[in-house]
């Protein structure tokens, strides 16, 4: 990849004023946001003009993302790594020198910009020709998203965005980052965050080179184990008066000794949606998910391995709290034994793109052999837990993961991690809570859902390290723009299938499940005996009552003519008519509905 240009910032006094030992420790597991993949022209004349931007402090205007190096280390705390540039809709400027730049340049300064300003950078971005660029500039189709670089501009009628990956850097993108990084040349004030975390944990030697600092009044830990702690105002204040510039500090909590590091919260942000047009799914409404155990063929089985069919029924669990109807079954597919030794696996083989990174190997390797072995499905978000250990070293839960294919595909995902079932580093599937977070993470991109920055808890946070260790469903979540993404506006979830389950005798709602021969499985009535599913455009399904219907009674549905005493509906199609449509199978020709609504299912005695 070509190098990237360092921020060229003042030394002024910064929140994280420097890193002089950065390790690149960033607890992100690694997709970038699948839903984001594309440069889309949205021109749709809208009040203010379709250049117009967003003005609420909630909205990200403009973002530039560098290159990510996903991976925890279990034995260091969690530290912060800003991307380089976030603007904001109330035009807060906030810039940094992201992921893989230089580490004694870590300062997080800010500005605000007027509204002519705003229009002005917008404009100089724009100017460079960027956004003709195609939507994806690499040369190698299965690079994985992590190494993605971007600069996206979100108007009010839609967001335009660029992400290059491998090759040469294209002249229109270069001259794009000098913009914004001239920009951000200039802006010298340290930014000052409202709320911030301090994540702490007891250790026998602290490092020798971090300040020491006064404990008092922060909510620390004598455990080994760590602990992440939410400060806002005075509070957030205080920790950061004992910080005192620092990043990190070590304390003496009763005579133990204790690490700790303060990371600040950025504004909470909807992300930016990256849309085409009306009636075009962008993301599949639901991905059905499979979970596999791999390991190589010179590594025993570890004994803990069965915890993952808990870690399936857990990520469920999570989104089926987060997110309405959209989450299918997550099966636990068993144990995969690799073909190969670990270190076929790190090293480069003739069939893959090959890298410096063992862990970009062994993900192209295993990739390669699974899909090979017929276990890589399209349409499909696998997830693979690992035993190969992360090339970085045995503390080290590390993974990779992404659309797969030329076209990156966001219904078709596929993501390692590194290092699983271990209990001396790595993913310990016996404790803490990188089980769940790292295949979760991956899951909500195979969704849709972009990265987050310096939010606290969030699960597609991609700045800032999660505690590790945090319980698992309440500190982690899916925020409201998020949800609103996929609940409501997300092109991918446009299609509502409505009906009713009733007695057409009295009229009353019967309760009833059905099947719809998708990822869905069954779906419920609620107590009026109506239903209402989401799905994709050209989705197909089915509605078949599988229980709840009184014994005895007449069944009738309202099928089109040509299945006339159906007693379900068959080779439906979403937010698409099929009916007598040759573009459409025979069988969904005749079976189809025009419309998505009215699936009724009628009982009479």
């Amino acid at each position: 990849m070509a190098a990237k240009k360092k921020l060229n910032k003042s030394k002024s006094a910064s929140f994280l004023p420097s890193f002089p030992k950065f390790k690149r420790v960033q607890a992100i597991v690694g997709i970038a946001a699948v839903a984001g993949i594309g440069a889309y022209y949205i021109l749709s004349s809208i009040a203010g003009g379709p250049n117009a931007v967003p003005s609420a402090s909630n909205s990200i205007v403009l973002e530039y993302v560098a290159a990510h190096d996903h991976g925890v280390n279990t034995d260091s705390l969690p530290e912060f790594h800003s991307e380089p540039a976030i603007l904001y809709g109330n035009g807060l400027l906030l810039c940094g020198v992201g992921h893989g730049k230089s580490a004694n340049t870590n300062e997080l300064t800010s500005t605000t910009l007027t509204s002519a300003q705003i229009a002005s950078l917008l404009s100089s971005v724009s100017d460079t020709g960027i956004f003709k660029l195609p939507a994806v500039n690499t040369v190698d189709d299965f690079a994985v998203d992590s190494s993605e670089e971007s600069i996206a501009v979100n108007y009010l009628s839609g967001a335009k965005k660029t992400a290059y990956f491998a090759g040469p850097k294209p002249a229109a993108l270069l001259k794009a980052e000098e913009i914004i990084t001239a920009k951000c040349a200039s802006v010298n004030k340290a930014y000052d965050p409202e709320g911030v975390v301090v994540t702490s944990r007891k250790v026998d030697s602290p490092s020798t080179d971090l300040v020491t600092i006064d404990g008092s009044g922060i909510d620390l830990t004598s455990s080994a184990e760590p602990k992440a702690v939410e400060l806002h105002g005075l509070q957030a204040s205080n920790a950061k008066n004992k910080f005192s510039n620092n990043s990190k500090a070590k304390i003496s909590l009763d005579g133990t000794a204790v690490e700790a590091t303060l990371q600040p919260i950025l504004p909470l942000a909807d992300p930016i949606s990256y849309r085409q047009s009306p009636g075009t799914a962008l993301a599949s409404s639901y991905v059905p998910m499979r979970m596999y155990w791999f390991r190589p063929s010179d590594r025993a089985l570890y004994s803990n391995y069965g915890e993952y069919s808990t870690i399936s029924a857990q990520i469920r669990g999570f989104f089926s709290a987060q997110i309405y109807n959209k989450v299918p079954s997550a099966s636990n597919n068993g144990v995969v034994v690799g073909q190969q030794t670990t270190a076929y696996y790190h090293a480069c083989q003739a069939n893959i793109s090959c890298s410096s990174d063992g862990d970009m190997n062994a993900y192209n390797n295993i990739l390669a052999e699974m899909k090979a072995r017929g276990l890589v499905t399209s349409g499909w978000s696998t997830n693979v837990a690992s035993q190969v250990p992360s090339s970085r070293g045995a503390g080290w839960c590390y993974g990779y993961g992404g659309p797969i294919g030329g076209v990156r595909s966001a219904s078709t995902s596929f993501g390692i991690t590194f290092g699983y079932g271990s209990t001396t580093g790595g993913c310990d599937v016996t404790n803490g809570t990188l089980k769940y977070w790292v295949p979760s993470h991956e899951y909500g991109h195979t969704l849709g859902l972009a990265h987050t920055c310096g939010e606290a808890g969030s699960l597609m946070d991609n700045c800032s390290s999660p505690a590790y260790n945090a319980a698992w469903t309440s500190y982690f979540h899916v925020n409201s723009g998020q949800k609103s993404d996929l609940n409501i506006n997300s092109l991918g979830l446009n299609n509502r299938i409505q009906g009713r389950v009733y007695n057409g005798s009295t009229g009353a709602g019967i309760a009833a499940s059905i099947y719809t021969c998708t990822g869905l499985g069954n779906i419920t009535t609620d107590a009026n005996g109506n239903f209402d599913a989401r799905l994709g455009t050209k989705a197909g399904f089915c509605l078949r009552v599988v229980s709840g219907a009184p014994s005895g009674y007449k069944l009738t549905t309202y099928e089109n003519s040509e299945h006339a005493g159906a007693t379900s509906y068959e080779a439906q199609v979403a937010g698409y008519n099929c009916y007598h449509n040759t573009a459409c199978s025979s069988t969904q020709q005749t079976w189809d509905r025009t419309v998505d609504s009215g699936y009724n299912f009628n009982y009479t005695p």
